[in-house]
């Protein structure tokens, strides 16, 4: 998919425009909206590790990621082997914590988690056990697992991701 280097110039310079909103639009979105749409996503891309009981980690535990940018919150947890999503101001055991561009990074390999943990750009903070879990599972997720319209959503992130990586330090893609 080629962008121009219009439109790259265009999203580059509205970035923080772009970010605002997206915390605006997602701090009036109920905790309810929120479920019924990200929870499936949620359930479908971790099909094959909860299956496989990879996720036991999380029984009764909850799994905080924070969007720092976005100052959004999502809570993750694992009850009678079901994944399950709670109010995001719940207490967790563990919090993982970045900004969007750097969890877009994660979420598509374009960065390692252990690289961000290290250039301070990841926070794990609480159970540091049960965040060590979280990142080896997130090591460990094959997209091949993942249904078809999620890997070609993923695909399509990473390429946006990386085209505006690109443009910011003035490559042309």
């Amino acid at each position: 998919m080629p962008f121009s280097s219009q439109a790259r110039r265009l999203l580059l310079a509205n970035r923080s425009l772009a970010v605002r909103g997206a915390s605006a639009l997602l701090g009036l979105t109920p905790f309810s909206v929120q479920e019924r749409v990200l929870l499936p996503l949620f359930r479908q891309a971790l099909a094959v590790p909860l299956h496989d009981g990879d996720l036991n980690f999380l029984d009764a535990r909850v799994l905080r990621i924070q969007v720092d940018d976005l100052r959004w919150r999502l809570c993750l947890s694992l009850v009678n082997g079901r994944l399950v999503m709670a109010p995001p101001d719940n207490e967790y055991a563990v919090c993982i914590r970045a900004d969007s561009a750097d969890f877009l990074a994660l979420i598509n390999r374009v960065d390692d988690p252990d690289t961000l943990f290290f250039q301070r750009r990841l926070a794990i903070e609480g159970d540091t056990e049960l965040g060590l879990a979280v990142k080896n599972l997130l090591d460990a997720l094959d997209y091949d697992d993942f249904p078809r319209w999620l890997a070609e959503g993923l695909a399509l992130l990473r390429h946006a991701h990386l085209w505006v990586r690109g443009a910011g330090k003035g490559v042309n893609a």
